[in-house]
């Protein structure tokens, strides 16, 4: 049920143009793919067709998972690790390689015909285990004459391999977060895997190097994020070696180049059992294998992040019944930690948005509270000047009136009648104007 939940999830979130864009594409590489395999089977020891097969598959991976059908990017992945190792080892294309390549075209053409029909296509989890047990039978050397069966029988695998803890209940940010590591580290690793086949044809290439480096990087905290420990477990691993190789502590090698390959096929498969709804394993020979090339032991470098909470558990526990008057030892002090739910944690975000806005609205107000005291202000001083002016033109008019009077043909003309025509009775509209502002 979980993984059809996924699926439908999937499927929404794919823009149909794009899909029908990637299906145009993907019908003319597996056409391609098709009369490719086709003429390796009559030439088998053709590297050239066996490097245009190996391209379609790699683009076909990528375009596949950049539309947003992981699965089918998953088996082309597949696939092309059966034809990077048939071409890196000198091992000949036998019938049983052939069979299980057309089979991996006919099951990708019928998954593309499921996705154009408007459904997800199911995962060829079957396929995908047949295709890398092929590649790492290829990659040891061996002439295949037979389909690799698996290590352990499926009757043994019950008790003798635990099965993959199921991933535990989650809440719906956590499946928003499961979501988006799914998309991230799909790209992480297919850029991972270029940039890694570059570095392998300039091994002096500082840059590539540091690219690769950094998206371990990337991967490692992503992942733990996520709450897929493992996962970050080996890519903190990785990204130990890529640090030993930037510092020049270690050489760049193709047994270590090879062992970079075996990580990021590794963590391909713990994504492919991530979007199952399965928690992968700890991947422990490899992150051994990893640390081997560093030149130390394995438990003294990176330890696991479970090794670290267990050895902390029991650290503290040491401490806790150790008696408190000891001599000359100190009790240890207790970190102050919280633990704080993701929904909580989001809700004093949306908290912390909203009064910043709150306090950039009063802030706006308090500014135009102080302009309008600013202009108050200026009434204020203009008042003040009016009222200065009427007492200078009542003064002058007095002192008129005074001149006049000693006239006598001035006698007989009343000055009250030009008087709303004076300064003085401007002033006096001026200063009632001002008033009715205040």
């Amino acid at each position: 049920a979980p993984s059809m939940e996924m699926a439908s999830a999937q499927l929404a979130s794919i823009d149909p143009e794009l899909a029908q864009v990637f299906q145009y594409e993907a019908a003319e590489i597996l056409d391609g793919s098709d009369a490719l395999l086709q003429r390796l089977g009559s030439e088998p020891d053709s590297t050239v067709l066996l490097n245009d097969l190996r391209r379609g598959m790699h683009t076909l991976k990528g375009s596949s998972r950049l539309t947003g059908f992981m699965v089918i990017g998953d088996l082309a992945h597949a696939a092309e690790s059966v034809l990077d190792a048939l071409g890196k080892n000198a091992v000949p294309v036998t019938p049983v390689i052939l069979e299980t390549l057309q089979n991996t075209l006919d099951r990708l053409n019928r998954m593309l015909a499921e996705a154009g029909g408007g459904s997800y296509p199911a995962p060829a989890t079957d396929l995908m285990q047949d295709l890398l047990r092929l590649a790492d039978a290829v990659g040891s050397g061996q002439a295949i004459e037979s389909l690799p069966s698996p290590v352990v029988p499926v009757e043994a695998a019950a008790t003798a391999v635990p099965e993959t803890a199921p991933v535990a209940a989650m809440t719906e940010l956590d499946q928003e977060l499961v979501q988006v590591f799914q998309s991230e580290a799909a790209e992480i690793l297919d850029s991972s895997d270029v940039i890694l086949q570059r570095l392998a044809v300039e091994p002096d290439n500082s840059e590539l190097l540091n690219n690769l480096r950094r998206e371990m990087h990337t991967l490692k905290g992503s992942s733990r994020l996520a709450g897929f420990m493992s996962v970050g477990d080996l890519a903190h691993a990785a990204e130990s070696v890529l640090d030993a190789l930037g510092k020049g502590t270690l050489s760049n090698t193709p047994p270590v180049l090879e062992q970079l390959q075996l990580a990021l096929d590794r963590l391909h498969r713990m994504l492919v059992g991530v979007r199952e709804g399965v928690q992968p394993p700890p991947q422990t020979e490899q992150i051994e294998a990893l640390h081997a090339l560093l030149g130390g032991k394995p438990q003294e470098r990176i330890k696991p992040v479970a090794a670290v909470v267990a050895a902390a558990a029991t650290a503290m526990a040491s401490a806790a019944a150790a008696p408190k008057a000891a001599v000359g030892v100190e009790a240890p002090a207790a970190a102050d930690a919280i633990r704080v739910s993701a929904a909580l944690l989001n809700s004093l975000v949306n908290q912390m948005g909203e009064s910043s806005i709150f306090r950039a609205r009063i802030d706006q107000g308090v500014g135009a509270m102080s302009n309008h005291l600013g202009e108050f202000e200026q009434t204020i001083s203009r008042l003040r000047r009016q009222v200065t002016h009427l007492a200078t033109q009542a003064e002058a008019r007095i002192q008129s009136r005074q001149d006049y009077s000693t006239k006598a043909h001035q006698q007989e003309f009343d000055p009250l009648e030009l008087d709303r025509f004076t300064e003085l009775q401007q002033l006096s509209r001026s200063l009632m104007e001002i008033a009715d502002d205040l």
